[in-house]
């Protein structure tokens, strides 16, 4: 389990205890980040072309998704 795992589970910790949190969103602009948090439960709710050069996916995970897949190999 590599340190974003780490971060992630901290997040999502925080978010369960949080009776008001529906759960955590967050983006990336780094294509490689997408399948690791579609691994972590997350869902991309868009996805957009900024610029010729600049992309970004926004996600949300639940507080009741499952928690990380298996990665396959």
């Amino acid at each position: 389990m590599g340190l974003g795992r780490i971060l992630l589970d901290a997040v999502h910790e925080m978010s369960r205890l949080d009776p008001h949190s529906p759960g955590v969103s967050l983006s990336t602009e780094v294509v490689r980040n997408v399948p690791l948090y579609q691994r972590c439960g997350y869902q991309i709710t868009n996805h957009e072309r900024v610029t010729d050069d600049l992309e970004t996916w926004i996600f949300f995970r639940p507080n009741d998704a499952p928690d990380h897949k298996e990665a396959t190999p």
